[in-house]
């Protein structure tokens, strides 16, 4: 009883991943970064009020940034003020 979405992502950006059962799933911080990437391509909608960035770490963040453009990585820094 679970909806999935699945967008085609370049496949340099597939990394950060863990298995739970026969699935990969991204972790929180890497589905916020993937989240905005796909943003600023304009495929995805994005509810600001519904992030809790307290539950994020920003240090992780800003390492799965490093291999995004400078476009993605200057979104999210200023969306989520790091």
């Amino acid at each position: 009883n679970r909806l999935f979405y699945y967008y085609k992502m370049k496949e340099e950006y597939y990394f950060d991943f863990v298995k739970e059962q026969d699935f990969f799933i991204a972790t929180k911080e890497k589905a916020l970064v993937d989240s905005f990437y796909l943003h600023s391509l304009g495929q995805y909608p994005l509810d600001m009020s519904s992030l809790d960035l307290r539950k994020i770490d920003l240090d992780r963040v800003n390492k799965i940034l490093r291999r995004y453009t400078k476009r993605v990585q200057e979104n999210i820094k200023t969306l989520c003020k790091i």
